[in-house]
């Protein structure tokens, strides 16, 4: 099966879109099952786990980690290589609060900090993730918005045409 082409390869791991342990491990096997994997298993925010938060955090911009470390947040990854994909171009389904509910997860593990810094980290954070998200996603089939009241859809412009393209959305 190492042989088969990738669009053969993508309509087989489609069946196993909810099966992430499988994914997981597909993703270990060669490049081509590499590449083909990540795609489904970075679509829907609702799948990440806080270990990927790190790696989103890892993609973003020198600018923006140059920001976040100036106001104090440090956001240093241990990593020696840049990330292999631009994994915020995969997302197909965005939970603006699934992301902010794994982003403090994500800072709480890293960082001793008070809950009041917390939630100033967490929104600082979040606007360069969402910023991230909004520049590298081609097109959505869901975004979900519950009263997330510190983004503003400063980059409106991305809001309006995401939302025309999107299939189901739930503000």
């Amino acid at each position: 099966m190492s042989h088969l082409p990738a669009d053969c390869l993508n309509e087989i791991f489609e069946y196993l879109e909810d099966d992430m342990a499988t994914l997981h491990s597909c993703l270990l096997v060669n490049r081509l099952w590499c590449e083909v994997s990540v795609r489904i298993l970075w679509r829907n925010t609702y799948n990440y786990h806080t270990s990927n938060f790190s790696t989103l955090i890892a993609c973003l911009t020198s600018e923006s980690k140059e920001i976040l470390n100036k106001n104090g947040i440090n956001i240093s990854i241990p990593a020696s290589k840049p990330p292999m994909f631009n994994y915020a171009s995969f997302c197909k389904v965005l939970s603006i609060n699934q992301v902010y509910y794994k982003i403090e997860e994500y800072l709480k593990n890293k960082q001793s900090i008070s809950l009041q810094h917390l939630n100033e980290t967490t929104h600082a954070v979040m606007q360069k993730i969402c910023k991230m998200l909004m520049n590298q996603i081609s097109s959505l089939k869901s975004l979900i918005f519950l009263q997330y009241q510190y983004i503003n859809f400063y980059l409106l412009s991305w809001s309006k045409r995401m939302l025309k393209k999107s299939h189901r959305i739930n503000l």
